[in-house]
């Protein structure tokens, strides 16, 4: 079994604001590594020679290092650093048997506690094919264009609908809900723990026997940023395949979500110049 894991930290339990990450590196790293643990824990019990392969995908990818794994650990991974090829599903491609989700968040408007989508300093909200997504969405579709599901996804509670919308047989374990945009309400860390393994016997089963099948776009696929400023869409609106609609917001037309993904990216990583 080779399962891929992605991991953020704002859909984690106990991680209220971006501001308590910044004061609180060492805990979150603590946080993270306590809702890892149980996921591999039950993988190996599955497969004692499975491979996980571990994507750290928060900002710059180093929330965590291979220290803080346990040493009778094999066949486990860590991705981290930036820039890197295709970020949160960096190293991602069709040999995965399953994808793995851990601490990811609501889409920017979807309630959760730092609500936002792929960069809470550029985007406002992202609509593929005219309707709202998330990272978890869109990830989700690139793992879907190589065949692959997300199995099982642990996260916040108001990523509910998200879920039954686009992944309705993927396993979901909420850990965290809002209480106001920097403010959760958190369980408590061995009751995450015990939640998780629950979840991910669930959804290995599930894999197993086939029932959760992958999530891709219809194409052709439309994608519509609307910007935090129309002097990010000053810049991005350069870009060849994009097409300025509004002052804020920009458009462009992909056949496959892979591409559509990486445009993306890209024009992310440009709107950081029309930051003022």
């Amino acid at each position: 079994m080779k399962i891929f894991m992605s991991t953020d930290i704002e859909g984690l339990s106990g991680i209220p604001s971006w501001e308590w990450w910044k004061n609180n590196i060492k805990g979150t790293t603590e946080i993270l590594i306590r809702h890892i643990l149980p996921l591999i824990d039950v993988i190996k019990e599955y497969d004692s020679e499975a491979e996980v392969v571990i994507v750290d995908s928060h900002s710059k990818g180093e929330n965590m290092s291979v220290l803080d794994f346990p040493e009778e650990y094999r066949h486990v991974f860590l991705i981290s650093g930036f820039p890197r090829k295709d970020y949160m599903m960096s190293g991602f491609d069709g040999t995965y048997d399953g994808v793995i989700f851990v601490g990811y968040h609501s889409l920017i408007g979807g309630g959760g506690a730092m609500d936002h989508t792929y960069s809470s300093s550029s985007i406002y909200n992202i609509r593929v094919n005219g309707e709202p997504v998330g990272e978890t969405t869109i990830n989700a579709a690139f793992a879907g264009e190589f065949g692959v599901p997300v199995i099982l996804v642990v996260g916040q509670k108001e990523m509910q609908w998200e879920m039954e919308k686009y992944l309705p047989n993927t396993v979901f374990v909420p850990v965290q809900e809002a209480v106001g945009r920097f403010a959760t309400k958190n369980s408590l860390l061995h009751e995450v723990a015990r939640n998780i393994q629950i979840g991910t016997q669930e959804a290995i089963d599930k894999l197993q026997n086939g029932s959760i099948r992958p999530f891709t776009f219809s194409s052709p696929i439309e994608v519509e940023i609307d910007w935090l400023s129309s002097s990010i869409a000053d810049v991005v609106s350069q870009m060849p395949i994009m097409k300025r609609i509004s002052p804020r917001t920009t458009r462009y037309t992909v056949g496959t979500w892979v591409e559509g993904f990486r445009w993306l990216l890209s024009a992310v990583y440009m709107s950081y110049l029309g930051q003022r």
